[in-house]
């Protein structure tokens, strides 16, 4: 059995096809009972858009989100870890044949705007690999 990430969330806006869910992104210490008088307490808002047919959904309705944890590890491989093979890759190269410390620098980081902007364009079919699923939470 695949392990499931889950996520609670509140459902902003219903179309005929896609749901508009907002999840509250909280640090480990945000559950604690310090975080009132606490300055580290960590929180952010994410806007998902998830494909769910079922018009038994309504705004303001509690829901969990649910996918896969792979899903999880393939997010922070594209987002990351490739990004900085990249970096590190443009780096060596870049040392070894310009002598300019601050142009090589320059060269190693603009080697990650192709990738991203790669990213960016196939956003459609990353979306169909990163997808929720919707559970309506008791």
């Amino acid at each position: 059995m695949r392990e499931m990430i889950e996520h609670e969330g509140i459902v902003l806006s219903v179309n005929d096809s896609k749901v508009i869910v907002r999840i509250i992104k909280q640090s480990a210490c945000s559950g604690c009972h310090a975080k009132g008088v606490c300055t580290s307490v960590d929180q952010s808002e994410i806007l998902l858009e998830v494909s769910h047919e079922a018009g038994n959904l309504h705004p303001g309705q509690k829901v969990v989100l649910e996918g896969r944890t792979e899903m999880g590890m393939k997010a922070v491989l594209y987002a990351f870890v490739i990004p900085l093979g990249l970096i590190m890759t443009m780096l060596f190269i870049s040392a070894a044949y310009i002598p300019n410390e601050i142009l090589s620098a320059v060269f190693t980081l603009l080697i990650v705007v192709p990738y991203y902007w790669g990213l960016y364009l196939k956003r459609d079919r990353l979306k169909r690999k990163f997808s929720f699923r919707i559970k309506t939470s008791q």
